[in-house]
């Protein structure tokens, strides 16, 4: 669930979005 919201907010405010999804 963490991963999934962390992912649309950073989608919709940063791109970077990508590199803390791989991270987490």
């Amino acid at each position: 669930m963490y991963s999934v919201t962390l992912t649309l907010t950073n989608d919709t405010e940063i791109p970077a979005g990508d590199e803390r999804v791989e991270a987490a």
